[in-house]
């Protein structure tokens, strides 16, 4: 079916999934972007959790985010105070066991079907710190835990589920393209995988939490993500344009139903309610103009892009690695320059 409450973009019916419009801007003045048909993926018990500004000290000035707990500038705030690297090892696992012991008891208080959880699976760049994975034990935690792959591998694990529950035909050539707070990684499937990585420069992408002082300018930092992004897809694209045209976008920050960002490290990304088509159309500039050789990109009439958060294409990796899930739940934790998480619960 289609929404005719937008202009652009498509609402795609597809079995075993729940789709919604995030494609809701207007028409480029220099392109059409209506052979973009971008869904927000959606599925009944695939859950994000809002972890980024949840404080689990309680009220006043002692109450402190999760992202001030555990992401990187905690990490390199640490080590500017010549803390070596095995105590903050110690110190950011018991920060993460605190956390979630938080999130189960606000489950038991609440009844909340979206934060209960048995088990738990840890993923992102605080696994290469030195000691983590052993101080994570450690402490105890009263639920399983368990140790996400390398970040590539995970990706394409869950990049590989994705696409077997939409059911597409195109489950042996697609790009996947992972936003990261540090990088963008992208993986075009094929025997063997093509990967690449661009890394993101924080001189012209400076962190928008924790800057001082604040951070002005949102459209011009916009700008320079939406070419960052733009050009590492199509980098990926012109190393393999027998590619069938479908493209998983995976973002590092939580998305609502309509894909618009919630908190984040990018500036001006939170609460952009135009920033995917933005990133659509900085994609179609380059595949026209800087890459003409490009197909069949260049001249297909439609191409799929498929919508989620980097956490919830971790919880569809665990799935891969771990089994399906309990019906309790597997809380799937992304744990890099900010906080990430998603819930996948099993069916009774």
């Amino acid at each position: 079916m289609r929404d005719t409450r937008y202009p652009t973009g498509q609402v795609g019916a597809t079995e075993g999934t729940k789709l919604d419009i995030c494609l809701k801007n207007r028409q480029s003045s220099s392109m059409s972007i209506d052979r973009w048909n971008v869904r927000r993926f959606r599925e009944p018990n695939l859950d994000p959790v809002d972890l980024w500004d949840t404080c689990i000290d309680g009220e006043g000035p002692v109450s402190r985010s999760v992202f001030e707990r555990l992401g990187r500038v905690r990490l390199e705030a640490l080590r500017r105070d010549g803390v070596e690297d095995d105590e903050i090892a110690s110190t950011l696992a018991g920060e993460l066991v605190n956390v979630l012991e938080f999130l189960r008891r606000e489950s038991a208080k609440t009844n909340s079907t979206s934060k209960g959880f048995d088990r738990v699976f840890v993923e992102g760049r605080i696994l290469e710190l030195t000691g983590f994975r052993a101080a994570l034990t450690s402490h105890a935690p009263s639920f399983d835990i368990a140790l996400a792959p390398p970040r590539p591998a995970c990706i394409e694990l869950g990049a590989e589920r994705l696409m077997s529950r939409i059911q597409e035909p195109h489950a042996g050539h697609v790009l996947v393209v992972d936003v990261g707070h540090a990088a963008v990684r992208t993986v075009v499937f094929g025997r063997p995988p093509r990967r690449r990585s661009l890394e993101r420069s924080f001189e012209r992408l400076p962190l928008a939490r924790g800057s001082v002082p604040p951070l002005t300018d949102g459209a011009a930092y916009v700008a320079r993500s939406v070419e960052l992004i733009a050009r590492a897809t199509v980098t990926s694209l012109t190393e393999s344009t027998t590619l069938d045209p479908v493209l998983i976008l995976s973002f590092p920050c939580d998305l609502d139903a309509e894909g618009t960002p919630g908190p984040c490290t990018y500036p001006g990304w939170e609460g952009n309610q135009t920033l995917v088509a933005r990133i659509i159309e900085g994609i179609e500039e380059q595949i026209n103009h800087c890459a003409p050789d490009l197909q069949p990109w260049q001249g297909r009439p439609c191409i799929d892009v498929w919508l989620l958060s980097h956490a919830e294409l971790v919880a569809l990796a665990s799935e891969a690695v771990l089994g399906p899930a309990r019906t309790d739940g597997t809380l799937s934790v992304c744990l890099g320059f900010g906080p990430g998480a998603a819930i996948l619960r099993g069916t009774s």
